[in-house]
C-alpha cells in the first residue's frame, strides 16, 4: 500500500484546503458531508444600530472564544423563529429590543458533523443592558459594517443580511 508523505506540496495543500473548508464551515462546497440527525434549526440576530458614523452591528464573542459571530442559538419547542432571535440577543448580549423584528436571510453550516439552518432576523437595539445571563463568559461589541463583515467573513449569508440594513439606519438618521 502506498501511503502520503506528509511532506510532499500536494499533501500540505489538500490538507490546508479541508481545513479552510472545516474551519470556514463552506457546507455549499461539501454537499455529501454525512450528517447526523437532519438539521437544526436555529434562530440568529442581527444586532443593529444608527449612529452618527453609519451603521453598527453588535457582535458576540463565540461560545469557543476564538472570533466573534452573531447571537444565535436553537429555538425551543413552541417558540417562533423571531421570539428565539430576541431570547438569544437577551442571553449572549443583554440587548433591549424592539419585540417587531424582520427576517433579513438564512445562513446555513455545518458544526460536529451536523447541518445547521439559522433563520436570519434584524434586530434594532433600543440598548445594552450591564448585566445579562451570559456576560461573564461573553463579551460583546460595536463594530461598523466592514469590520463586521471581516470578522465574520467565514460565514456565508451574514455579509448580504448585514448590508440589507444598511437602508434602514440611513432612514433612522434622518429622521
Amino acid at each position: 500500500m502506498v501511503r502520503a508523505n506528509p511532506t510532499d506540496p500536494i499533501f500540505l495543500s489538500w490538507r490546508s484546503i479541508m481545513f479552510h473548508i472545516e474551519s470556514c464551515h463552506c457546507s455549499a462546497l461539501l454537499p455529501d458531508v454525512p450528517v447526523g440527525k437532519g438539521p437544526r434549526n436555529q434562530a440568529g440576530a442581527i444586532v443593529w444600530q444608527a449612529s452618527p458614523m453609519g451603521l453598527q452591528i453588535l457582535l458576540v464573542e463565540r461560545s469557543s472564544g476564538k472570533g466573534w459571530g452573531i447571537p444565535k442559538g436553537g429555538i425551543e419547542r413552541g417558540e417562533s423563529s423571531q421570539d428565539a432571535a430576541l431570547r438569544e440577543a437577551w442571553e449572549e448580549a443583554g440587548v433591549e429590543a424592539k419585540s417587531r423584528i424582520q427576517e433579513v436571510g438564512q445562513m446555513r453550516y455545518v458544526k460536529r458533523n451536523r447541518h445547521q439552518v439559522v433563520q436570519l432576523h434584524a434586530v434594532e437595539a433600543l440598548g445594552l443592558v450591564n448585566e445579562w445571563p451570559e456576560a461573564l463568559w461573553r463579551r460583546r461589541a460595536w463594530f461598523s459594517l466592514e469590520d463586521a463583515i471581516r470578522e465574520v467573513d467565514r460565514f456565508s449569508g451574514l455579509e448580504k443580511a448585514f448590508r440589507a440594513l444598511q437602508p434602514a439606519a440611513k432612514i433612522k438618521l434622518v429622521a
